[in-house]
C-alpha cells in the first residue's frame, strides 16, 4: 500500500511540475539517473577499501558497511525517476545526514555483526577454545578432514632417471 501511495505522489508531482518546467524536468530526471549510476559505481568500487590503517574492530567495519549502504540507497533513489525520490536521495547525500544515518545503522547491526564474525565466538561454537588442540579428524575444529591420496590427471607423467 505504501509503495502505491509513494508512486501516486511521484506521478502527481511529475505531472504538476512537468507542466511548469517542461523539458527542464526531463533533463533533471536524466541527469539524476546518470548521477545515480555513477554514485552506485563509486560505492561499489570503494567497497573493499578501508578508511582506517592497521587493526579494525567490528564497529569500524559495521560503520563502513552502513555508510556504503546509505550511498547505495541514495544512488538507487536517484536512478528511480521521480522528484520525491531525488529529494530524499539528495538529503541522504548531505554529509551530516549520511553520517548520522550510517552511525544509527552501524549501532543497530554492530552487535549481530560482532557475534557472527568474532573469532572467539566461532571458537566457542566449534568447541575449540584458545590453548587447546583441534579435535582429532578436524582441521582447526571446523569441518571434517578426510585423509587420502590424490593424483593430478592434468599433469604429465614424471620421468624416472
Amino acid at each position: 500500500m505504501a509503495v502505491f501511495i509513494i508512486t501516486l505522489i511521484e506521478v502527481m508531482l511529475l505531472i504538476r511540475i512537468g507542466r511548469v518546467l517542461g523539458l527542464g524536468l526531463l533533463l533533471w530526471l536524466v541527469l539524476a539517473a546518470i548521477a545515480g549510476v555513477n554514485l552506485f559505481r563509486y560505492a561499489r568500487r570503494n567497497a573493499g577499501r578501508s578508511n582506517t590503517q592497521g587493526a579494525v574492530d567490528a564497529r569500524t567495519v559495521a560503520l563502513g558497511l552502513a555508510d556504503r549502504a546509505v550511498l547505495s540507497a541514495a544512488a538507487l533513489l536517484l536512478i528511480i525517476p521521480g522528484l520525491l525520490s531525488d529529494i530524499v536521495a539528495l538529503a541522504l547525500l548531505i554529509p551530516g545526514n549520511r553520517r548520522a544515518l550510517a552511525q544509527g545503522l552501524a549501532a543497530r547491526f554492530a552487535g549481530s555483526f560482532t557475534a557472527a564474525n568474532d573469532p572467539f565466538t566461532q571458537q566457542e561454537r566449534s568447541g575449540k577454545t584458545s590453548g587447546t588442540e583441534p579435535k582429532p579428524g578436524h582441521a582447526d575444529g571446523g569441518g571434517q578432514v578426510i585423509e587420502g591420496e590424490f593424483t593430478r590427471r592434468d599433469d604429465p607423467p614424471q620421468r624416472r632417471h
